[in-house]
């Protein structure tokens, strides 16, 4: 009825990060990250982990004895609860530290590992393989250079990495051994255990091996079952575009809006897209 459960008051901003399981102990957690930007000196930024159901304190991190500290937390993390892990990306402060990919344990808040040397996570969601032995995310490189790591959970060794010329955005997508990510106006797709082009990509529709343009690409979603199997991702120009998943030809595209659409939600039920522009919730039917 849109009663007030509780609040829990957090200094500085808030990235929240809907990571929740229901009715298995010690994971009925959601998960806060701040991103206060520290002009001078060590970034003092912090992820919470909140009591799903009262919004209590559980555990925080700051990594306080990581030399440069903890930058600013930039997106929503992504929980391995098979292993009890919690991954997200921070940013360089102003100061210039604190930018990096994290691990940390989900039952106490202790730091499992870090890398602080591939560059600051701007835009980029991390996402986990089916099996949960890699993680993806992108990182801006001094330079800047855009580059999308394959790492290795256990550890975080960097098992390949992918450049673009533009920034990777958004979450990317494992769908049965390949991975779809966004970066500028174009959409890669990736083996998922190599990081070569998959198989199949020329994509005639906007020249180039393994990408297919979509103007200022949000995030994709792969529907891979029968019936409208294809990859569908929003544009900076108004458009939601199908394209073909197996080599990133156009199917078709929509025109929804004059404005930039951003990410979407599948109904997997319903057969349906979700998502906001022009200040409403739309739904859309995946046949268009």
């Amino acid at each position: 009825d849109g009663t007030l459960y509780w609040q829990q008051p957090i200094a500085g901003s808030v990235v929240a990060g809907v990571a929740y399981e229901p009715n298995v102990a010690g994971h009925n957690l959601i998960f806060a990250g701040t991103f206060s930007d520290t002009v001078s000196g060590v970034p003092t930024n912090v992820l919470y982990a909140l009591d799903a159901g009262t919004g209590t304190p559980v555990w925080s991190f700051t990594c306080g004895g990581c030399p440069g500290g903890l930058g600013l937390v930039t997106t929503t993390p992504v929980v391995d609860w098979s292993h009890n892990i919690i991954y997200f990306g921070t940013k360089n402060a102003t100061s210039g530290s604190g930018g990096g990919i994290w691990a940390v344990s989900t039952l106490d808040g202790s730091l499992v590992w870090a890398r602080t040397d591939l560059g600051g996570v701007n835009n980029s969601v991390p996402t986990l393989s089916g099996d949960g032995s890699s993680l993806y995310l992108a990182t801006v490189n001094p330079g800047p250079v855009f580059t999308l790591y394959a790492l290795n959970t256990s550890g975080g060794g960097v098992r390949w990495s992918a450049g673009a010329p533009g920034e990777f955005f958004g979450v990317p997508w494992y769908e049965a051994g390949a991975l779809y990510a966004t970066a500028g106006s174009r959409i890669y797709a990736f083996v998922a255990t190599t990081g070569a082009p998959l198989p199949g990509w020329t994509a005639p529709y906007n020249g180039g091996p393994g990408y297919a343009g979509v103007p200022g690409a949000a995030s994709p979603v792969v529907i891979a079952a029968a019936g409208n199997r294809g990859l569908y991702a929003g544009g900076a120009d108004g458009y939601y575009y199908h394209l073909n998943m197996d080599d990133g030809t156009l199917v078709r595209r929509l025109a929804l809006s004059n404005t930039a659409l951003g990410d979407a939600t599948y109904d997997v039920v319903r057969d349906t897209f979700y998502l906001c522009f022009n200040g409403a919730l739309y739904s859309i039917w995946d046949n268009f």
